[in-house]
């Protein structure tokens, strides 16, 4: 339902449109936070997130310690919301 737009609007853009826009979340816990925040903002607040986990070429030992980081460090930050 739909996901035809959204892939030709994915096609259309590139890493730095999707960063810019939210669309991607990339960065420090920080950053990641301040992203989702923003995005609260905007859209009114959210209660669930979609999220895509693809580190291409990334080795399984770092791909597993940034999942770990956003869990402890960026998902605490939004527990009671």
């Amino acid at each position: 339902p739909g996901y035809d737009k959204i892939i030709a609007a994915l096609r259309a853009s590139n890493a730095a449109e999707q960063i810019a826009s939210g669309g991607a979340w990339v960065g420090s816990p920080a950053e990641i936070a301040a992203t989702i925040a923003r995005l609260q903002r905007e859209f009114g607040g959210f209660e669930h997130a979609s999220l895509q986990v693809n580190f291409n070429a990334m080795p399984y030992e770092e791909a597993l310690a940034s999942m770990r980081l956003f869990a402890a460090e960026v998902m605490p930050r939004f527990a009671t919301v």
